[in-house]
């Protein structure tokens, strides 16, 4: 599996499991895929004030509930899923990462060539270190329209107009994009 399957994949599993807490009102104060240290692998990392409440064992008991009540109990192995309270050095440090937010501009270019439309899509935050900035490429209109409405966020009448002048003009710039500095990383675009 390529690496924006895994990221599609992860992200999919991510929102159905926010979805699922929220309608069974778990409190969570961040919800992110992160390296464990002690698993020595990427887990899904809740943080919950119900883990210092309820405990381990209860907490993890209503998180299952949760996922079974929502229907993803079994597409969602709970080995994936880490619940640490708040007060926890992992959850401190995923919390804080989370809240560093950079807004910018979403350039978008239309690569023409032999067979459907490409495009490349750059995120240029508005202030920065400097550097290289890395790019994503997209294979068709939809997978761009996609990446930016569930990936990035973005309105969907935003991402109507910017295709529409991307396709006059064969390129577009979506100003005002925040995007924390974490998930700009995971999408690859940011360093």
């Amino acid at each position: 599996m390529d690496k924006t399957s895994m990221v599609t994949n992860d992200l999919e599993i991510e929102g159905q499991i926010v979805a699922a807490l929220s309608e069974r009102q778990i409190p969570v104060t961040a919800v992110d895929w992160t390296w464990v240290p002690q698993f020595e692998a990427a887990k899904l990392v809740v943080v919950s004030s119900l883990y210092d409440t309820k405990g381990p064992r209860e907490s993890y008991a209503r998180i299952l509930e949760a996922l079974s009540h929502a229907g993803i109990y079994q597409s969602v192995p709970i080995t994936d899923i880490v619940l640490l309270g708040p007060g926890d050095p992992l959850a401190q440090d995923l919390v804080r990462q989370l809240k560093l937010v950079a807004e910018g501009s979403i350039h978008l270019s239309k690569r023409n060539g032999n067979g459907p439309p490409r495009y490349s899509a750059v995120f240029t935050p508005y202030l920065g270190t400097g550097g290289a900035i890395p790019s994503v490429t997209l294979k068709n209109d939809q997978e761009l329209r996609l990446f930016l409405e569930k990936r990035l966020g973005v309105l969907p009448y935003v991402v109507d107009q910017a295709l529409s002048e991307l396709a006059q003009r064969g390129t577009t710039t979506i100003p005002r994009v925040q995007l924390s500095l974490r998930r700009a990383k995971k999408l690859n675009l940011a360093a």
